[in-house]
């Protein structure tokens, strides 16, 4: 009798552990994962319209098992310029990333941004297959212990002016000063006889508004309603060769991103085009919106017809634009890299092919007329 309860005892006493046990792991599963989220960007800006969205959808499609509870924006955490170490060093668990804020800490990145190249409508379609199949894209991020998850679409520029531009002349801004930042923008400037100044973005709508400068080069037209460049614009030009904007995007700092249960991780995955989707949606809407401030004040806009674009393609020269950066990845140890942009272009150029398409500012004359 005393031997069966003994057993009897024991086989309670492994029961009661094995529920102790699984009261434990449902309770880890159920533990809810808060992240922090940053950008330098502004709150109202088309990117972060997409981290928010991106966000948000994490947080339904785990059933709120991973949150981002705090969002901070316009650099209150991390600056533009140091949003690798900010990620590396755990100041944040998410964060925007644009290979144009650091292009020497990533110059394989870098040299893959073929600025006033196209209108960039292929650029998402490029980005995602060659960071899918070039794997040393994927290893200078994770140097810094970043891990990108999602890459909006590339878009494209147009020139805000105070001056009329000739579209025929020999150089079309001759002697006229225009905000222009970065590698490239300059040198775009300056080829089409244009002299780049450079200020903080906070400035520029005043510059215009008194006449420090000119005219406003290498920003997308959302800027006309969001950063109100609109009311300060009298002409806009497309000129079809554009597009300067390519791999930004969100990503995690590596060890957080790691200790995610692989549920969240494919979710993670399975969410990577929505922020693109929601930029793209945003990018049109504000695009036309900007496009009406300048059309309701008097403004002229101005799209290149083909023949125009080619010539100004042929001025601005952008292989030499790109030179630098594509020297500056070889230096680096990226002696394929004038292989893979050639690759990246011929992805952009299939792409327009198989989807023909219209410029915003187009769109936007052919609705208004």
């Amino acid at each position: 009798m005393r031997k069966i309860t003994v057993v009897l005892i024991a086989m309670f006493m492994l029961l009661a552990c094995a529920g102790c046990g699984t009261d434990s792991n449902d309770e880890e599963q159920g533990k809810v994962i808060k992240l922090r989220m940053t950008s330098s960007l502004s709150e109202a800006g088309i990117y972060s319209k997409g981290m928010k969205a991106w966000a948000a959808e994490l947080e339904k499609r785990t059933n709120g098992q991973v949150v981002v509870d705090q969002m901070t924006w316009s650099g209150t955490i991390v600056k533009a310029d140091h949003n690798l170490e900010g990620i590396r060093d755990g100041l944040v668990d998410v964060a925007f990333i644009s290979a144009t804020n650091h292009p020497t800490k990533t110059p394989l990145t870098t040299a893959l941004i073929p600025s006033f190249s196209s209108d960039f409508s292929g650029a998402g379609a490029a980005q995602q297959e060659l960071w899918q199949t070039v794997p040393e894209l994927k290893e200078e991020w994770a140097k810094w212990k970043v891990v990108p998850v999602a890459w909006f679409n590339g878009y494209g520029a147009n020139l805000y002016t105070n001056f009329k531009v000739d579209p025929d002349a020999g150089k079309p801004l001759a002697n006229q000063n225009l905000f222009a930042t970065g590698a490239q923008t300059p040198v775009f400037v300056e080829n089409l006889g244009g002299v780049p100044t450079t200020m903080p973005s906070g400035d520029i709508f005043v510059a215009m508004q008194k006449g420090t400068i000119n005219g406003i080069a290498g920003i997308a037209p959302f800027a006309l309603s969001s950063n109100k460049f609109g009311e300060v614009t009298n002409y806009v030009i497309d000129y079809r060769y554009t597009g300067n904007s390519m791999w930004t995007g969100i990503a995690f700092n590596q060890d957080v991103y790691n200790s995610l249960p692989d549920s969240a991780k494919k979710v993670i995955e399975e969410i990577a085009d929505i922020p693109a989707q929601v930029c793209d949606q945003a990018f049109q809407e504000q695009a036309m919106a900007g496009y009406k401030i300048v059309q309701d004040k008097g403004g002229t806009l101005v799209q290149l017809t083909p023949e125009q674009a080619a010539k100004w393609h042929r001025m601005i020269n952008p292989e030499s634009l790109w030179e630098k950066n594509l020297k500056a990845a070889e230096a680096a140890g990226h002696k394929n890299v004038r292989e893979l942009l050639q690759k990246e272009l011929q992805i952009m150029k299939d792409y327009e092919a198989q989807h023909p398409h219209k410029t915003v500012l187009e769109q936007f004359l052919e609705q208004k007329r």
